[in-house]
């Protein structure tokens, strides 16, 4: 019982006369080619050759595989014993050895073909070494059907056709098995991360995926993959229906390889969550994306995080956003998009009624950004969750939301942790929730935040009265309670240092530690003197006494030279986040705080 594996094995080798007649059948009922995803795009036809067009067309076709499966299927269905009946039943004066043949012959002449056809039985069934490949029985490489005359290992006979059909491609393609593949095929999840490079393994791996019926979900993650790996996976996605998630992140997408899964994307109906993150999607791909939103209808799930998608961008993805009725979850993080881009993007989404989840972290938005999405979500009534963390988005921003806040009735969760802003600004947000009665929020994430002992009393009562909703604080500097109060007092003096006023000025407004030294660097000559910087502090708007400015040039001029360079500057700037830090505090009296920007009317 233990040897009908190889024994099996062994007929599939011994059957080779029988192949080519029905390789020659299939040939013809494969005449007329099943369409596939290459005929529906140019792009791809463009990086192959001639020979590997043919290549591809053929193992991809859907009726060569079928009558591989079914020739392969009727072989493993044979019987050992019938194989040894068939070799008694051999008419005088002839001998039958794996299909072929032998006329009689004289005695002496006979005895030594015995002997020759012994020694090629034996030949036959010498177990393969590994990487060892046996291409003789192959009258013509090119058709898929034929596969089935190459030698295999009883257990690659074992399994799912998916199994099976990736060990023949790879022994058509010289490749030598993966077992983790195999083992993988047999599940209906797909992972492929950080191990594949070269085409052919992927175009095995695509192939044994068409015919894959229990497969749902399918990850290619950090491979690097080129044009035409990323084309053998579109078309093995577009061929399996039971595909419903599809994962390609992090393989820095050509154009011509952005250009073909957006066609894979338009043309499929069976995918509802798609991953393109981290794949260098830049500004000018904006159309390409505003394509797959306007004609695809059946993604529910879009991921375009982790790329360069910017402005301009928006001005494409904003009025395909409006058209798109289809997509629920949204994530834009870590992307490119400032105050102009979410402008246009939130302007649209205003007609925008099926979309339930925004994540916007990590894009810089600032005061003005916030203030855009604070005015579209006054009125909205359809989204359920936002994401405006790490956007460097200050008080001035906060008192936008807190507005917002206080009219939305819809929203569920709201994340803006890890901002800039000082403990003021969240009690605003949470006196705004505290008086909505009417709010649904579940869900307020102030990570990283800082709060005082007035902020945690109106959480604390928050709590009493909605016991269901759920304050996500983690890392955040909660200062004021009452073992903490004394100490922290005595770490706070009247007025911040200088430095530090400056340094909650360029969080404050959005801006990069470089472009506050450009303004301050007038003659660009790399270097800061005071009365440079006296200057500076005017054109931003901070007011400083002539005391405050010489301690500030002090602070920043570590070697005494009678200017500040970037770099002395960028000294200065860690040293006043650390003594933010060991404060506890934010907080600036020399800040021109001028009235909420009148560009939004919440």
């Amino acid at each position: 019982m233990s040897n009908q594996p190889e024994k099996q094995s062994g007929e599939l080798r011994r059957a080779g006369s029988q192949i080519p007649s029905q390789a020659t059948a299939s040939a013809a009922a494969a005449a007329v080619a099943a369409p596939t995803f290459f005929s529906r795009t140019s792009t791809f036809s463009k990086t192959l050759t001639e020979r590997e067009k043919t290549i591809v067309t053929e193992m991809f076709d859907s009726r060569q595989r079928n009558a591989t499966r079914t020739m392969l299927d009727n072989l493993m269905e044979k019987r050992p014993e019938d194989e040894d009946a068939n070799e008694q039943e051999v008419e005088p004066g002839s001998e039958e050895v794996a299909g072929t043949k032998t006329e009689a012959q004289p005695q002496g002449e006979q005895a030594t073909a015995e002997v020759d056809v012994e020694k090629r039985r034996r030949k036959k069934r010498r177990r393969l070494k590994p990487g060892e490949f046996d291409f003789s029985d192959v009258t013509d490489p090119r058709n898929l059907t034929q596969l089935t005359q190459l030698r295999l290992r009883p257990h690659e006979l074992q399994g799912s056709w998916s199994q099976k059909l990736y060990s023949l491609v790879c022994r058509r393609l010289s490749l030598a098995p993966r077992q983790y593949i195999r083992d993988t095929l047999a599940k209906a999840k797909l992972v492929l991360a950080n191990k594949f490079s070269q085409s052919e393994e992927i175009l095995s791996i695509a192939v044994s995926m068409t015919d894959n019926r229990t497969l749902t979900c399918v990850e290619i993650v950090d491979n690097k993959l080129d044009t035409k790996s990323i084309a053998y996976l579109c078309h093995a996605v577009w061929e399996c229906a039971s595909i419903n998630s599809f994962t390609l992140a992090g393989n820095e997408f050509t154009d011509e390889g952005l250009s073909i899964v957006i066609e894979l994307l338009v043309a499929t109906r069976h995918l509802h969550t798609v991953s393109l993150r981290d794949n260098r999607i830049r500004d000018v791909h904006g159309p390409k994306i505003a394509e797959l939103l306007e004609q695809n209808r059946s993604i529910t799930n879009l991921d375009l995080s982790y790329n360069q998608l910017g402005d301009t961008a928006a001005q494409y993805i904003g009025p395909a956003l409006a058209e798109n009725d289809r997509v629920r979850h949204l994530n834009l993080n870590w992307n490119c998009f400032r105050s102009v881009g979410v402008r246009l993007l939130t302007r649209n989404l205003n007609e925008n009624i099926a979309l339930r989840e925004l994540t916007l972290k990590m894009n810089g938005l600032g005061i003005e950004g916030a203030g855009y999405v604070a005015k579209y979500l006054a009125t909205n009534e359809t989204l359920f969750s936002i994401d405006l963390s790490s956007n460097r988005i200050g008080d001035f921003g906060f008192e936008l939301i807190s507005k917002m806040v206080a009219k939305n009735y819809s929203l569920k969760e709201i994340k803006i942790g890890h901002n800039t802003v000082s403990t003021s600004g969240v009690y605003k947000v949470l006196e705004a929730f505290h008086r909505n009665k009417d709010s649904d929020l579940r869900i307020l994430d102030f990570e990283g935040l800082y709060m005082d002992k007035k902020c945690l009393e109106l959480i604390d009562a928050i709590k009493e009265e909605r016991p269901h909703t759920y304050f996500v604080m983690h890392g955040t500097i909660e200062r004021g309670t009452e073992h903490k109060t004394k100490e922290l007092i005595r770490g706070i003096i009247d007025h911040d240092s200088p430095l530090e006023i400056l340094r909650f000025y360029v969080e404050q407004t959005g801006s990069r530690l470089v472009d506050v030294f450009n303004i301050f660097d007038t003659e660009k000559n790399n270097a800061i003197t005071k009365s440079d910087l006296v200057r500076g502090l005017e054109k931003i708007n901070v007011i400083f006494t002539q005391e405050q400015v010489d301690i500030l040039f002090d602070e920043l001029d570590a070697d005494k030279s009678g200017d500040i360079d970037f770099g002395e500057l960028m000294a200065g700037d860690r040293e006043a986040r650390k003594n933010l830090r060991r404060k506890g505090k934010f907080h600036a009296t020399a800040v021109n705080q001028t009235a909420v920007p009148d560009f939004v009317d919440i």
